[in-house]
């Protein structure tokens, strides 16, 4: 009885959190928007944007990841390559906790440094070579997205580097603190350079914006040269 209990938590608790996903992204795309999930990892994020309605490119470099995301997603396209500054072949590192795995080094040794994750810091124990492509590729072929999630261990800045435009709607990244505060402020830098006037933050897994009216590269920069050690989260940036 006691399992059954705990089992019907574990289930009310998913539920809850996939409702809240689904409002917090409504607010960001509608039905029929196309937005590009790139990181897909286990597709949490990937199921919300089809509940919504979008057309989603779910881009995974993760072997064994982009096989279960091909047969669970029938209405997305699912891509099998990393994305990053340049089109070419590039190590990703596999860590026994899949939504750990990257193709960057130097984040590998930056969280084994800061102690953040523990143990699996130090668990990187395959890798594998794949085909990288640039976010401009992922929109010649497609076309602009509404909305583009980055979630992809330590290449965020790097993928941001290669835009050069404001065309695409809401872009969000995930930052670590301290491990890519430099990067965040980096990002949040060129993203201003291109045209991106208007920010906001969603700590941890909140679902939640920090503030409800979004704030200017001034503003933002200043919240994230604040922030204490240990945060995490998504930085969104919005061209309009």
């Amino acid at each position: 009885k006691k399992m059954i209990i705990r089992k019907l938590r574990s289930l009310n608790k998913e539920v809850q959190m996939k409702g809240r996903r689904k409002i917090f992204y409504s607010k960001i795309f509608s039905k029929n928007d196309l937005v590009f999930d790139i990181g897909a990892n286990l597709g949490n994020r990937t199921t919300i944007f089809l509940d919504i309605g979008a057309k989603v490119i779910a881009v995974e470099p993760n072997p064994q990841l982009f096989i279960r995301l091909k047969k669970k997603y029938k209405k997305a396209i699912v891509i099998d390559k990393a994305v990053g500054q340049f089109k070419n072949k590039v190590k990703l590192y596999i860590n026994e906790a899949s939504v750990l795995s990257t193709t960057s080094k130097e984040w590998i040794e930056t969280v084994q440094t800061s102690g953040r994750f523990g143990d699996l810091g130090n668990k990187f124990n395959n890798e594998v070579e794949v085909e990288q492509i640039t976010i401009i590729d992922l929109i010649d072929q497609y076309g602009v997205p509404k909305f583009v999630k980055l979630d992809t261990e330590g290449t965020e800045l790097e993928i941001i580097e290669s835009l050069n435009s404001s065309e695409i709607g809401c872009i969000s990244f995930e930052f670590a603190i301290p491990e890519s505060k430099n990067d965040a402020i980096n990002s949040i830098r060129k993203l201003e350079n291109i045209g991106y006037k208007h920010f906001n933050i969603s700590f941890g897994e909140s679902m939640e914006f920090l503030v409800q009216k979004n704030i200017d590269y001034n503003s933002i920069n200043k919240l994230i040269e604040s922030l204490p050690e240990m945060s995490w989260g998504d930085i969104y940036a919005f061209n309009s």
